[in-house]
C-alpha cells in the first residue's frame, strides 16, 4: 500500500506482548509464534527488565517481542494511502457522509447531504455506524471506549525513544494497549493507551454523536492513567488528553462480514482490531460482495 500510494503509514518499532507469567493468554503467544515460524524473542523477570529497563516491575512477567514486521501505523496517512490507491486504481472518492441506504429491484440509493448515489451493489464498512445506517440490529454493540494521551517533553521522549508497541495481557480491564512515544500532527510527542476497562452500550446514533461530543471518561482515563503509571518507571508526563472512540462486539470474536441480500453486503464488527488489518478485511468484504467466497450471517 506504501508503494502503491506514495505514502509511509507504519513505523517498525517492534512489539512487546507481556503479562505474568502463569497467564495462559501469555503462554499462547509463545505457542503460536512457535507454531507460525515468527521470529520472536522471549524474556522473564530479570532478562525482561534488562532488556527494556523502562518497565517498572518485571517479577514474574513474561515478555514475548516481536522485533520485524512489528509496530505501529498512523491511522490517518492509512486512510490517505488507501484513498489514493483507490483512486488510482480507478476508484471515485465522494468525499461525503452517508445518511442512508434504500433498495430497490434495481440497484442501492445512498443518500448524502449533496444529493444521491445510485450503485448496482453496495458494501457497507461503516463500523460503529452499520446499523443504524441501514437502520436494523444485526445483533451486535456498540461500546463508546476511551482512550488517554500523555505528553511527553525532550528528554522523556529520548529516554523512551526505543519503546516498542506494547500489548498488556491479563484480566478484562487490566489489559491495556501502549503506543511507544509518537510525534503527532500537532507538532507534539504523546503516549497513547488504551483497552477496555469499562462497557459504555451506544444503542443509537444520538447515543454515539452524544458520546462522541462528551469528550470521553475522565473516570476511565484516570483509571488508564493509574495503569501506564504502574507500568512504565518514573514516567514524567507534561499533559493527558482524553480521546473517546467506540467499538464494536458480537458473540463469536470474530468480524461480520457477508451478504445481508443480493446487492447489499456489510463488514463490520472487529472488536477495535480493523485498523491493523484493514486492508485483509476489504478484500475479504469486496470478495463477498462479487460473491467470490461464501459467507454466511447469523439471523
Amino acid at each position: 500500500m506504501s508503494a502503491e500510494s506514495g505514502v509511509e503509514f507504519y513505523r517498525e518499532a517492534g512489539a512487546l506482548h507481556i503479562g505474568r507469567s502463569e497467564t495462559t493468554d501469555v503462554a499462547s503467544i509463545g505457542r503460536i509464534c512457535a507454531e507460525d515460524g515468527i521470529r520472536c524473542e522471549a524474556y522473564h523477570d530479570a532478562g525482561l527488565a534488562e532488556r527494556f529497563p523502562f518497565l517498572k516491575s518485571t517479577a514474574g512477567m513474561q515478555g514475548y517481542f516481536e522485533p520485524r514486521n512489528a509496530g505501529y501505523i498512523s491511522p490517518r496517512r492509512l486512510v490517505r494511502a488507501q484513498t489514493i490507491a483507490a483512486e488510482r486504481a480507478g476508484a471515485r472518492i465522494i468525499d461525503e457522509p452517508a445518511l442512508g441506504i434504500s433498495e430497490s429491484g434495481s440497484g442501492v440509493t445512498i443518500r448524502t447531504r449533496s444529493g444521491s448515489v445510485e450503485a448496482e451493489r453496495v458494501l457497507v464498512a461503516a463500523g460503529g455506524h452499520t446499523q443504524s445506517l441501514l437502520g436494523r440490529s444485526l445483533g451486535f454493540t456498540v461500546y463508546g471506549r476511551t482512550a488517554a494521551l500523555f505528553r511527553l517533553g525532550a528528554a522523556e521522549t529520548q529516554r523512551l525513544a526505543g519503546m516498542p508497541s506494547m500489548r498488556c495481557l491479563g484480566p478484562k480491564g487490566d489489559n491495556p494497549y501502549i503506543l511507544p512515544p509518537i510525534r503527532y500532527p500537532d507538532g507534539q510527542t504523546w503516549l497513547k493507551l488504551g483497552g477496555d476497562p469499562v462497557d459504555l452500550p451506544l444503542d443509537s446514533e444520538a447515543d454515539i454523536k452524544d458520546w462522541f461530543r462528551s469528550g470521553g471518561s475522565i473516570e476511565v482515563a484516570d483509571r488508564l492513567q493509574g495503569q501506564i503509571l504502574d507500568r512504565i518507571r518514573d514516567l514524567a508526563l507534561e499533559e493527558r488528553r482524553v480521546v473517546p472512540c467506540m467499538t464494536t462486539f458480537g458473540d463469536s470474536g470474530l468480524p461480520c462480514i457477508g451478504p445481508l441480500s443480493e446487492r447489499v453486503t456489510v463488514a463490520f464488527c472487529c472488536y477495535g482490531k480493523s485498523a491493523k488489518c484493514s486492508d485483509e478485511l476489504g478484500r475479504l468484504g469486496g470478495m463477498a460482495l462479487l460473491g467470490e467466497v461464501r459467507a454466511e450471517l447469523a439471523p
